[in-house]
């Protein structure tokens, strides 16, 4: 055969037998091919099936070098020029027609073994030493043998198997699933520990602004309560809200408007107390009150230095 012939040959196995989608860097076809074996193994030879799964030994393990090869790796010439000449007869069933009839033929000597380095190693060294007889058995029975339907019903199960694979969530185990759930106990206890943090600044903020909003009188007689004013004599009226009567403290204008009283003590009480009625109150003056600090200074009339002064001597 020329180069030419040799080239058109090697052509006609790649792109008409379909062989060059099995050298492809994904091998998908490859591992339709072995998922297609394992079928037809099941179908025609249920006891070998069975005992191959029980020593968890699938195609892949013995098959894959029979498919890439077309038996050329291990087997003898002979035999290998027989299925090449198959193959171009009727396509690339022909190799699973092979591989099914060889694991047929030598089932009584594959049963014998009961490991799963045995049961390999004879597959791949006493299942290629075949005879003239054996030979000749193995090309006729896969001259009889027709799998063409089943191996298109096998790839269309195969790829349906690897659609719900892809759907379906994978299973974890006991310490796969506890390592998962304490991963999201942590992320749970992060997102309340952030929540707690956000809600106590919000919170506080929403209390800043609240005071702020508050007029000055009224925030004052909220945060310092004072006692009621006991000195008699002078009416609630002549002190107004948010005024001090001679600048006692800062911020007691209010309270003291309100009737409270927060400077002078014991011995204002007294001076005031012992002091003679004097001639009616005067209207105060108009002015607006002086701003010192936080207080206001209000001017009263000459009837109410004497309660000014002692409040100031009680102050100092």
């Amino acid at each position: 055969m020329g180069e030419e012939d040799a080239f058109d040959m090697l052509k006609f196995l790649m792109y008409d037998a379909g062989l060059r989608k099995q050298y492809r860097p994904d091998m998908i076809i490859l591992q339709i091919q072995m998922y297609q074996l394992s079928r037809l193994l099941h179908d025609y030879h249920r006891d070998l099936y069975s005992h191959l799964e029980q020593q968890e030994i699938g195609p892949s393990l013995y098959a894959t070098p029979w498919f890439l090869t077309v038996f050329a790796s291990h087997f003898p010439l002979g035999f290998v020029a027989r299925v090449f000449d198959m193959v171009f007869l009727q396509g690339s069933e022909v190799i699973f027609k092979v591989a099914l009839s060889l694991l047929g033929s030598h089932k009584p000597l594959i049963l014998q073994h009961d490991s799963l380095e045995s049961i390999v190693d004879f597959i791949k060294t006493m299942l290629p030493n075949l005879g003239l007889v054996q030979m000749e058995k193995t090309i006729n029975q896969v001259c009889e043998m027709d799998v063409s339907k089943q191996l298109q019903a096998y790839e269309v199960e195969y790829h349906v198997l690897q659609d719900e694979l892809l759907d379906t969530p994978p299973t974890l185990n006991q310490h796969q699933r506890a390592a998962q759930l304490e991963r999201t106990n942590q992320s749970l206890r992060q997102q309340n520990l952030d929540l707690l943090e956000e809600l106590q600044v919000h919170t506080h903020t929403h209390a800043c602004t609240k005071e702020e909003k508050l007029p000055l009188p009224v925030l004052c007689s909220i945060r310092s309560p004072l006692p009621r004013c006991s000195h008699p004599g002078v009416p609630r009226s002549s002190v107004q809200p948010g005024e001090s009567s001679g600048g006692f403290g800062p911020g007691r204008g209010a309270a003291e408007g309100a009737g409270f009283c927060t400077g002078g003590g014991e011995e204002a009480a007294a001076e005031h107390h012992h002091t003679p009625p004097g001639p009616p109150l005067q209207p105060r003056d108009k002015r607006q009150p002086r701003r010192t600090g936080t207080s206001f200074t209000v001017r009263l009339t000459d009837s109410h230095s004497s309660i000014k002064a002692g409040g100031q001597r009680a102050a100092r």
